[in-house]
């Protein structure tokens, strides 16, 4: 008569517990858990089997995912300062609101203040001159669709200068009496004034750094901006 005895089961590997239910020498898998585990204390990864280790792992690998893939923000410009009587022009020394025309405005980083510009022209002139500072957080100027005159050019009416359209080589001189770039934040008003007042449209990125830096002739200009 033969007998057939049951295959013994392969040792489990060190660290893996058998699955619940299932009897390791005629002992059932409760018995077999520390009395720590009995209580639900939470377990090492490493007691928990190849699974959890995986799944812990690709959870932490979506979460680099997702923050690699998130789309950085880039940093916002900081508002314009309100001119007020206190504002003195960057190169005259002035108090800019002794002038007609537009002005302008450099905010630097880190934001403390203002630099004042007597002029839109004198503005630009900043950013294109190597000794000035480039740690610039933003620049602007007046939007002269929006002055009240020409002599009051306004106290909170400005444009991102990057985003102006500006009138240039027209027959009216800015604050200091040099030609002046006339800034709009609308290219209709821009169109408009050259219509009236002669030149051409430019933008931030097309100015002739010769005619910002220059000291073109400021004959025939008109002072009034009328």
């Amino acid at each position: 008569m033969t007998i057939s005895v049951p295959a013994a089961k392969p040792p489990l590997p060190a660290g893996i517990s058998p699955t619940r239910g299932e009897k390791v020498r005629g002992l059932p898998f409760r018995s077999l858990l520390s009395p720590g585990e009995r209580q639900g204390k939470p377990l090492p990864l490493v007691g928990r089997g190849w699974g959890g280790v995986f799944r812990s792992s690709m959870i932490a690998f979506s979460l680099l995912a997702l923050t690699a893939c998130a789309p950085e923000k880039s940093a916002e410009a900081p508002p314009p300062f309100a001119l007020t009587e206190t504002a003195m022009g960057r190169y005259c020394g002035m108090n800019v609101l002794e002038h007609a025309g537009p002005k302008g405005q450099v905010i630097l980083d880190p934001v403390n203040e203002a630099i004042w510009f007597s002029s839109a022209r004198d503005t630009i002139a900043f950013t294109m001159l190597p000794e000035e500072p480039k740690t610039i957080a933003a620049i602007y100027v007046s939007d002269m669709g929006k002055a009240p005159t020409w002599e009051k050019p306004g106290e909170s009416n400005w444009v991102d200068a990057k985003k102006a359209f500006y009138v240039i080589e027209s027959t009216v001189a800015g604050g200091m009496g040099a030609p002046e770039a006339v800034p709009f934040s609308e290219k209709d008003k821009a169109e408009a004034f050259r219509a009236d007042k002669g030149g051409r449209i430019v933008t931030f990125e097309e100015m002739p750094q010769d005619y910002i830096l220059g000291t073109p002739a400021a004959d025939n200009t008109d002072h009034s901006g009328h």
